[in-house]
């Protein structure tokens, strides 16, 4: 059994990292806890308003909000990355 990181994206901290799906349309906001510290996390699956994210993951949003999508994604340090026009995958806080 392979005890290897198969994640391409530096998590020395945090064991867990969310996928956030925003819907544009209706403000609302899909979050889905992957990884060991998701059992007590203090995120809940879903927002019916994107204010109501925690601050940390609106301004991670924000940052990966500017990157590319498709065949040029790109993980951002300590920030997560963006996988398409309204998906994201945002490390841990």
């Amino acid at each position: 059994m392979s005890m290897r990181n198969t994640f391409t994206c530096d998590k020395s901290q945090q064991d867990s990292i969310y996928r956030v799906k925003v819907n544009n349309v209706t403000d609302s906001v899909e979050v889905v806890c992957i990884g060991m510290d998701c059992v007590d996390s203090p995120i809940k699956d879903g927002y019916y308003c994107s204010k109501d994210l925690p601050e940390w993951m609106i301004d991670s949003i924000s940052v990966l909000g500017i990157t590319t999508h498709g065949n040029a994604q790109v993980w951002v340090d300590g920030v997560g990355k963006r996988i398409d026009e309204d998906t994201y995958w945002v490390n841990a806080q």
